[in-house]
């Protein structure tokens, strides 16, 4: 801007909330307050002994003056014309611009990494909740073990107490009382007897 403006001073002034520029020079102060007035970019010549020529336009942001680009020469008068003011006008249309894109970048950000700070938070919960789940989960199956043991241990112990239903003659015991085994088992008086009953005969 320097350059372009063939100016021996150039600096952005800070323009607070309350629209005051932050600025010591008292001659800088009035130009820039003369031209956030106008909201527009202004020359003139200086009116003391610090500056020539003066120029200011303020730089707008998001519909509000946060600075101001002033221009100075401390030796020429009259040297800021339509040219130059255009040329100003420019250069601070491009800083706002520049300002409004690195505040939306910082926004967008902000908004990644809170973004980002509430998918680890879920990211936590979801995990947590699965841990408990497998948790849950592994003592259903121990349970379910446990349960299983508990049925084959219990079915192998109804088996060996009624291990007897699989026997003849306990069979016939269960169904009738058998007679025919216990005497057959006395000897041969027995045998005799069971003879006479199959032949139809008393006793």
């Amino acid at each position: 801007a320097r350059r372009l403006l063939r100016s021996n001073y150039c600096e952005v002034i800070h323009v607070d909330e309350k629209g005051q520029p932050v600025v010591h020079s008292e001659a800088v102060r009035a130009h820039v307050l003369n031209s956030l007035k106008t909201s527009d970019a202004i020359a003139s010549n200086g009116s003391g002994s610090e500056f020539r020529s003066l120029m200011a336009s303020p730089i707008v942001v998001r519909a509000r003056v946060t600075a101001c680009l002033i221009v100075g020469n401390s030796e020429v008068r009259d040297l800021f014309g339509p040219n130059e003011l255009r040329i100003a006008k420019y250069l601070t249309t491009i800083a706002g611009a520049a300002l409004e894109n690195a505040d939306g970048f910082r926004n967008l950000q902000e908004l990644n990494a809170n973004l980002e700070r509430i998918v680890e938070d879920r990211t936590a919960v979801v995990e947590a909740r699965s841990a408990e789940l497998q948790e849950t989960a592994d003592h259903l199956r121990d349970v379910q073990t446990q349960l299983a043991a508990a049925r084959d241990a219990a079915f192998q112990q109804v088996v060996a107490e009624h291990r007897v239903l699989g026997d003849a003659p306990a069979h016939r015991r269960l169904e009738g009382v058998d007679v025919i085994e216990p005497l057959a088992g006395k000897g041969t008086g027995a045998e005799h007897v069971l003879v006479d009953v199959g032949n139809g005969e008393h006793v």
